[in-house]
């Protein structure tokens, strides 16, 4: 058990895998699963002033979109303006984004995946509000049956 850390940095680095996405970006798709079971992709490029940019390219607010939440629903914005600002990572449009000193990129690096897992997590606002819509419907299907009163 000495050896965890160890262990889990090895597994991570043989799990993980970068790309050159374009001139710019590398991507990198990491281990970690979505709440779909694709894995999680980040996108970095290294910009002139000795920093670091790392990005979604959109991909995180998207996938939640499909799942039926959008920034129109201020709760929804709100949690993830919430959750983007303790991790300090900035939301332009769609896309997120963190841009840090390249001597803390290993932090600001795990500071953007924590922040888009946990965004990412918020999948589950969409999965009860299915639940609680097909609840409620299933209460009013069940109370026009107990009348007898006919419904499609």
């Amino acid at each position: 058990m000495s050896n965890l850390i160890q262990d889990y940095t090895e597994w991570l680095t043989r799990k993980s895998i970068i790309v050159e996405a374009s001139d710019e970006w590398t991507q990198l798709i990491t281990p970690y699963l979505k709440f779909n079971n694709d894995q999680l992709e980040i996108f970095f490029r290294q910009e002139a002033d000795n920093k670091i940019t790392f990005s979604d390219d959109q991909q995180t607010l998207r996938e939640l979109e499909m799942k039926g939440l959008t920034l129109e629903a201020p709760h929804f914005s709100t949690a993830v303006d919430r959750i983007l600002r303790a991790y300090g990572v900035r939301r332009v449009g769609e896309e997120l984004t963190l841009t840090a000193a390249l001597d803390n990129k290993e932090t600001a690096l795990h500071r953007f995946l924590e922040a888009v897992r946990n965004v990412l997590d918020l999948h589950v606002l969409a999965m009860e509000a299915q639940n609680l819509s097909s609840s409620f419907s299933d209460d009013i299907d069940d109370w026009l049956r107990s009348k007898r009163i006919p419904f499609l």
